[in-house]
């Protein structure tokens, strides 16, 4: 039985598909099994793979109607021979010590591992990379953002048959939904600050076309017109005000966390090097291309929903389930109240009326 089973799901076998899978046979873990699960295969690509890679490790699969990246995980978790599983999305790629990193995370009492990874970023021509407090964790952090994709991640084959199996979400971010699951039940997670994954930036990828269905309320006003109210968050002025609010609220939320003995950092990261990332995300100079994450504008993260007599202004977000929404409510309203202060100051500015906030 193999230590590793990896889960690739892929749908039209683009050409990073190859990469993708050389990548696994790269790794200095051996031990493994890749099952690969071709999502809608209608036209005989499996057969293809298979050809491809005649090795006796690589199991490929198909289902007959394309149902997401969430079906196929199960498809292939369903089959799993290994008493760990990782993931590998079909264009991302794993540096050499990627399963080994894993492996010494999840025998050393973890049920679930999370590591760095580096973002090229295909349209921008930079690479962009996790910064040291996107890597901090705990289920509060994890209500706000989904922290990790698949291609990052393993966990034992034991707590996925505990809390799986995979969503099948049409709207996306499955992933999310798992480790919320997860991390809602006490799954014990850790992480390395080892950027062990290549994870491709794209337009033209799912992760960029999947939208925010939800939005978590932190006003209501009157006397002030929802396309003024937004032309009031749309300001350049804002938006920094807005970044350096939002930047003193994480580092803030990550020291009481860390105050009260709940937040769970890599073992090869101190807590001042995440609360020095998170004050001020300082941007990465690894190399002459290498970039800061882009802050979203207000005007980007906030909407403003009309409503009969008054308006609602509320954080869009792309939380996987409606049942997520009460408890990040809570904690957005806890956890960034200088953004949510800097907010509403521009609101009353241009004239609106605070009903509660």
């Amino acid at each position: 039985m193999p230590v590793f089973t990896v889960i690739l799901p892929t749908h039209d076998c683009p050409a990073t598909l190859t990469t993708a899978i050389d990548s696994v046979f790269r790794q200095s873990e051996s031990d493994w099994e890749l099952r690969v699960i071709v999502d809608g295969d209608t036209e005989g690509r499996g057969d293809q793979l298979r050809r491809q890679w005649p090795d006796p490790r690589v199991v490929v699969c198909g289902t007959p109607t394309q149902r997401g990246p969430g079906h196929a995980r199960q498809v292939g978790c369903a089959a799993a021979a290994g008493s760990l599983l990782a993931y590998l999305d079909h264009d991302d790629e794993w540096r050499p010590g990627h399963l080994a990193a894993l492996r010494d995370l999840l025998t050393d009492g973890a049920d679930m591992a999370v590591t760095g990874a580096s973002y090229p970023d295909v349209d921008a021509g930079v690479v962009r990379h996790t910064a040291a407090h996107q890597l901090a964790w705990h289920h509060e952090l994890l209500l706000l953002n989904p922290i990790a994709e698949p291609s990052r991640t393993g966990h034992t084959a034991t707590a996925y048959r505990r809390y799986g199996p995979w969503p099948d979400l049409p709207a996306g971010f499955e992933d999310w939904a798992l480790w919320l699951r997860m991390s809602a039940a006490g799954v014990r997670t850790t992480a390395t600050a080892s950027r062990t994954v290549i994870a491709r930036l794209s337009t033209g990828s799912r992760r960029h076309q999947i939208h925010a269905p939800f939005g978590l309320p932190i006003a209501e006003f009157t006397e002030l017109a929802p396309a003024d109210a937004m032309r009031a968050l749309a300001t350049p002025e804002l938006a920094e005000r807005c970044a350096a609010a939002i930047a003193a609220d994480a580092a803030e939320w990550l020291a009481d966390l860390a105050a009260r003995g709940e937040l769970v950092l890599p073992d090869d990261m101190t807590l001042e090097a995440a609360l020095s990332a998170a004050a001020c995300a300082p941007q990465d100079t690894e190399s002459p291309s290498s970039a800061a994450w882009p802050t979203p504008s207000p005007a980007e993260e906030l909407a403003v929903v009309p409503g009969p007599r008054a308006s609602r202004l509320v954080v869009r977000t792309p939380l996987p389930e409606s049942r997520w929404l009460s408890a990040a409510t809570r904690v957005l309203r806890a956890r960034r109240h200088r953004f949510r202060g800097v907010v509403l100051d521009a609101l009353t500015d241009a004239g609106a009326r605070l009903l509660w906030n």
